[in-house]
């Protein structure tokens, strides 16, 4: 099979791998795109990376190319860059024995291309291509799992997943990505792995999760996280979302809402582990396992603030207490505690009032944002500067500010500065 790589690569990325396989070919090497790259290439996706294989080992590459950087030389990697396109290049490897569940206890460059594709981990990670004349080379079953959009393990799953806990965590994340099933065998290997699976470290489950964000059927790596038995792995304190009803409520809960960034993912889910354990109220039991996801302090703060959004808890009653309510959110989280809220209620109240009421409160605030109604302090026509100047001090100037605020939030056309000095003379 041949494939035109010219049509589906950026133009920077194929004079890159042109460039790459053609410096190396010429010191007389061999040189190969392979792994993710080639997969998305197969399925008419640009890939985001390119990366390429190589019989030459790092010390004989790198003399070969102007800008490189030995990132990973003890293991066979450099990453080069031609036209701004970083290119990573690895020796062929041998496959060796993994002694701690995560890494090989030592690397060996090999020879051939089929011995280095026969140590990865997916048939649908294991293909690679020329560069040049577009010819694919598929020593595992590949092409027909892309077919019939199945995951598969080159070779025993079991084996694989004991070598590289994490693998079993990929496998879900590739589901999700792709849309693709995992083979039964997969799932029964899983299974079997767990405990080795238990032993990844959990920034690098956290790094897996994070990668499902922008995955179409983001949604299915729950399902399948749940099927795999992994769920209850790296989420052992939420038992209300295990079981199968759980799995299919989050599976299409993540594929129906918009996301962006980690902080909203966990909002979603810890709001749906509210919903099944009953208990709306409390944030500490989100805040305890962000801590141990090691979720980065500014996600942790997004997620929070959506679980306490004060649109979850209250409808306002009129223009007024939305105002007020308003006031208290910073300008810029307005839209995403909307887009929360009801993505979050028309979800988990399809149809009814809850969804209804929310999709009301959309359009009032708004409403109320295209107006420009004075919502902050800092829209007042009068500052504390002015308060200063009329002998106001220290916290008062603050304090009295609010006061004139909530007149401004009574009716907008308070907001005049003839209205609010009247309003802020010290009383005699």
């Amino acid at each position: 099979m041949k494939l035109e790589l010219q049509r589906i690569l950026s133009d920077r990325q194929y004079r890159a791998a042109l460039h790459v396989e053609d410096t190396l070919t010429r010191a007389g090497f061999r040189a190969y795109m392979v792994g993710g790259s080639v997969r998305d290439l197969l399925l008419g996706v640009r890939p985001a990376d390119v990366d390429f294989t190589t019989d030459a080992t790092p010390d004989e590459v790198i003399p070969l190319f102007r800008h490189v950087v030995p990132v990973g030389k003890e293991f066979g990697t450099v990453l080069i860059t031609f036209e701004k396109i970083p290119i990573e290049i690895t020796t062929f490897r041998l496959e060796t024995e993994y002694l701690d569940g995560r890494r090989p206890s030592s690397v060996h460059f090999g020879k051939s291309l089929k011995e280095d594709v026969l140590r990865r981990d997916f048939t649908i990670n294991g293909m690679a291509i020329q560069a040049g004349t577009g010819e694919v080379f598929d020593y595992t079953g590949g092409l027909k799992d892309l077919e019939s959009r199945i995951i598969r393990t080159i070779g025993d799953p079991l084996e694989r997943f004991r070598e590289d806990g994490l693998r079993t965590v990929r496998a879900c994340r590739f589901g999700a990505r792709l849309g693709f099933e995992l083979d039964d065998s997969v799932v029964e290997a899983i299974r079997e792995s767990r405990e080795n699976a238990g032993r990844v470290a959990i920034e690098r489950f956290f790094d897996e999760w994070r990668k499902t964000i922008p995955a179409k059927f983001r949604g299915r790596f729950f399902s399948l996280m749940e099927k795999t038995g992994l769920f209850s792995v790296f989420f052992p304190e939420m038992p209300h979302l295990h079981g199968k009803e759980a799995a299919v409520f989050l599976e299409n809960l993540f594929n129906s809402v918009r996301i962006k960034g980690m902080g909203e993912y966990a909002a979603y889910l810890f709001a749906a582990e509210q919903y099944f354990s009953g208990d709306t109220s409390s944030i500490d039991f989100a805040k305890k396992n962000m801590h141990r996801l090691r979720f980065p302090a500014r996600d942790m703060k997004v997620a929070l603030s959506l679980l306490q959004s004060p649109f979850r808890k209250e409808y306002p009653e009129g223009k007024v207490e939305l105002r007020r309510i308003l006031s208290a959110l910073p300008a810029s989280e307005i839209a995403r505690q909307l887009r929360f809220v009801a993505g979050w209620h028309c979800y988990s109240d399809p149809g009814g009032s809850l969804c209804a009421q929310k999709e009301k409160l959309f359009r009032e605030v708004y409403a109320v944002l295209r107006k420009r109604d004075p919502i902050y302090v800092k829209d007042l026509a009068i500052n504390g500067n002015d308060l200063l100047a009329m002998g106001i001090k220290g916290v008062e100037v603050g304090d009295r500010l609010r006061v004139l605020l909530a007149y401004v939030h009574q009716d907008p056309a308070n907001n005049t500065r003839e209205f609010l000095l009247s309003q802020a003379k010290p009383s005699k």
